[in-house]
């Protein structure tokens, strides 16, 4: 275990460098809430509309998660071709993208070593457009 100095508090009479004995542990419930955040804003979906499991991955993390993902209209499509490579490609292409996104964001907020992230696609989300009405 690697100890931290904490920064002593303008009353404190321990000085700077004081190291503070312990331990800190994130829950099941704290990390797949976690994980699941990171999950849909990599996927561009709502939180939930995701489902995750945690396991272990000898000794590090493996994430199995089940989510829709965003994916343009069929109108959006028609109308400008070019928004399937401006949105990421294809259904493949952006799991893919999602399931890199998803690790490292996992190891940014929680720290943890992630040996796998499985997504299995549900289905579709379409981001609702806002319209104004006159």
């Amino acid at each position: 275990m690697t100890a931290h100095a904490l920064p002593a508090g303008p009353h404190s009479s321990r000085g700077p460098e004081f190291v503070a004995a312990g331990h800190t542990r994130i829950t099941a419930n704290a990390m797949s809430k976690a994980v699941t955040a990171v999950a849909a804003q990599a996927l561009a979906v709502p939180v939930a509309a995701i489902k995750v499991s945690l396991d272990d991955d000898n000794g590090k993390l493996a994430a199995s998660l089940t989510a829709p993902l965003a994916v343009p209209t069929l109108e959006e499509l028609v109308s400008d071709p070019e928004v399937l490579a401006s949105s990421g490609g294809s259904i493949f292409d952006r799991a893919s993208e999602a399931r890199r996104r998803i690790s490292a964001g996992i190891t940014a907020i929680t720290g943890s070593d992630v040996g796998r992230v499985d997504i299995r696609i549900s289905g579709v989300h379409h981001a609702r457009k806002q319209v104004k009405l006159q």
